[in-house]
């Protein structure tokens, strides 16, 4: 199935019910989002290569989470899941700046 076969929301439903049993079927919908969510990542992201960084991280995380897919739309579930990528990820970020710099002042 190409990405012009995705036509409506019920196509995806039913192509990620596919590659909850087969992952290589999330090709087309990997096709279908990865500009979307790297222009997510980039806008919340210092640099470009953070935003590769994360957008790769949000399409490992939703294969390595195809299981929990329950429907929906995929956009908001993908979209859910780079919400996620990019909060964890500043968070630790933010972690280890403060405590490289509780280590300095002791």
């Amino acid at each position: 199935m190409d990405d012009a076969s995705l036509k409506t929301n019920d196509d995806e439903v039913r192509l990620m019910r596919q590659a909850q049993h087969n992952p290589l079927l999330f090709a087309p919908l990997y096709e279908r989002y990865v500009d979307r969510v790297y222009a997510y990542c980039r806008r919340r992201a210092a640099n470009t290569q953070d935003a590769e960084d994360l957008c790769s991280m949000v399409f490992a995380r939703a294969l390595a989470g195809l299981h929990t897919y329950e429907g929906g739309h995929v956009a908001a579930w993908l979209f859910r899941i780079a919400h996620n990528v990019v909060t964890n990820y500043y968070r630790q970020q933010r972690l280890s700046q403060q405590c490289c710099v509780s280590r300095s002042l002791c």
